[in-house]
Order: structure tokens, then C-alpha cells, then sequence
């Protein structure tokens, strides 16, 4: 097994063990906070991975191309989500530990988004696993030009697509709960 083989198990055993706790009810800030971290130091990991995909050897397709892309924007737009919502949860946390206690619980409506949040990050991690399983490990069938094979064509500009649009709603939830900072919730 290769050292980046090992780094992706790590990351990927860290990543379940971070969601296994991020729907738990009492341990969310602190799942929230680590996974962050664990976000961040995997957004560098996968940069340089990429960065070492795109000067080997072997010539990359436009499809993979725009799964790297994809790939890239997507882990930057988590981040920035996941910061953008640990912020709103410890500010809240910060404002209301002493009138809620711990843990505090968010307005049914932000509740229900942040559900959502979390669905979509856990779906958005599992798609773009297996993007990078595919052009890296079976790079072989999918590094193709459309010419040759449509059929990978399409499973690796679908998959690319969903993890940018999840990202975006990720975003954009993490920008309307960020207003919950400013007022009350009580």
C-alpha cells in the first residue's frame, strides 16, 4: 500500500468517525469543530494530489479535468460552509449557554436546515469519494475522451455536476443559518 493510499484511509476512517458524531445530538460542536480540521488538512491533501495528477505522465482527458475541477471547488465550498456554520454554532453556543445550557436546540425551521446541511455534506463526501476512486484508481476506463466511451463520460460528468450543485446548497444554507447569529432564538 502506497503512503497516499494511507493517507486516504486515514482521512476516510477520520471523516466517518467525525459524521458518526455529527448526528449525534449532544456531541455536534464538537463533532462540528473537528470535522472542520479534518476538512481542512484533507482540502490541502487533496490539492497536492491534484496538482501531482495534472503533471504526470499519462495525459489527462477533459473529463477528468473537469472532475478535478469539480473536485477542487467542492472541498473548497465545504469548507467554507463548515466554517461559516461553526462560527453560527459556537456564537449561539456562546450567547445562549448560560439562558439553554448545552446543547442548545436551534428554531424548527434552522433545525431542519441544518439537518439538511448535514444530509447533504455526508452525501457530498460518499460522491466524491468514489469521483476519486474513479479517476484514480480506474483511471484506465475513466480517462477517456468522449469519442471513445460515452459511457464513463457521463458517469464522471454526472457525479462531477452533483457534488458542485450539493456544494452550492451547502453554501447557501450555511449562509442563511450564519444569520441566526444576530438574532434571538429564543
Amino acid at each position: 500500500m502506497t503512503t497516499s493510499a494511507l493517507n486516504y484511509a486515514a482521512f476516510f476512517t477520520l471523516y466517518v468517525i467525525c459524521f458518526a458524531y455529527l448526528f449525534r445530538s449532544n456531541s455536534g460542536i464538537v463533532a462540528l469543530g473537528t470535522l472542520t480540521v479534518v476538512h481542512s488538512a484533507c482540502t490541502l491533501f487533496i490539492g497536492n494530489e491534484m496538482s501531482d495528477m495534472l503533471v504526470k505522465s499519462i495525459p489527462n482527458q477533459p473529463i477528468i479535468l473537469l472532475a478535478m475541477l469539480a473536485i477542487i471547488l467542492t472541498v473548497g465550498m465545504n469548507l467554507a460552509a463548515l466554517i461559516i456554520i461553526l462560527l453560527m454554532v459556537t456564537k449561539l453556543q456562546k450567547k445562549y449557554n448560560d439562558k439553554l445550557g448545552t446543547p442548545f436546540n436551534l428554531p424548527r425551521d434552522e433545525e431542519k436546515r441544518f439537518g439538511d446541511y448535514k444530509t447533504y455534506l455526508l452525501v457530498t463526501f460518499i460522491m466524491s469519494c468514489i469521483l476519486l476512486y474513479l479517476i484514480k484508481v480506474k483511471s484506465d476506463v475513466f480517462n477517456v475522451n468522449i469519442s471513445e466511451s460515452i459511457f464513463p463520460v457521463l458517469i464522471i460528468a454526472a457525479i462531477s455536476f452533483t457534488i458542485i450543485g450539493l456544494s452550492i446548497t451547502q453554501v447557501v444554507i450555511a449562509s442563511e443559518l450564519a444569520k441566526l447569529k444576530d438574532r434571538s432564538i429564543i
